[in-house]
């Protein structure tokens, strides 16, 4: 079996969404498979089982209405470190200025202030939400007023090796996107 069996509706190739629904348990000479690159190569990797979790605060010094990636010159807005440190009472766990180099010789398109939650990656999801909002809920007006000139976002990162592994996010770990009036964004990486 192949990505090329998983073909949509219309006849083109390309996995669609469905594949997610279909059933790993099916028997080969050693038994099931426990994960989709098994299912697809035939060939299930021996690795444990992880999955590991994260939660950042970001604040991108540009305008709301864009993307801090694609932002034009004049959209691009300094960002005043020490006031947010002060106004949130935690500091950065990693900031970068407008024009620095980071991994991969990449340029900083605009200022940046993360806040990550110190849990161990481990953790559940929740977990990590929940620490980075009670680390900056007594800055949530701070933060809100923040969102009329620059971006606000919170990044959550969910990655696994267990292609059957699900994420559970109690509603009492909503609070801090409805406060802040934030999406809930979550990027999913299965290996």
């Amino acid at each position: 079996m192949s990505l090329a069996d998983f073909q949509n509706p219309t006849g083109s190739s390309g996995v669609i969404a469905h594949v997610a629904c279909v059933s790993l348990a099916m028997a080969n000479e050693r038994g099931v498979f426990n994960t989709l690159r098994g299912r697809l190569t035939g060939d299930e990797p021996d690795e444990s089982p992880y999955i590991h979790s994260s939660a950042t605060l970001r604040i991108f010094g540009c305008e709301p209405s864009f993307r801090p990636h694609n932002a034009p010159d004049d959209a691009v807005v300094s960002l005043d470190f020490a006031e947010i440190e002060s106004r949130l009472g935690v500091a950065a766990t990693r900031h970068f200025r407008q024009g620095e180099t980071r991994a991969g010789a990449r340029i900083q398109r605009c200022d940046v202030w993360f806040y990550e939650s110190s849990l161990a990656e481990d953790r559940p999801l929740s977990e990590h939400v929940d620490a980075v909002w009670a680390a900056v809920r007594a800055g949530a007006d701070f933060l809100r007023s923040l969102k009329e000139t620059v971006s606000v976002s919170v990044f959550l990162g969910y990655r696994s090796n267990d292609d059957k592994a699900g994420v559970v996010v109690p509603h009492a770990s909503l609070e801090m996107f409805t406060t802040l009036e934030v999406p809930f964004e979550l990027s999913i990486i299965v290996t």
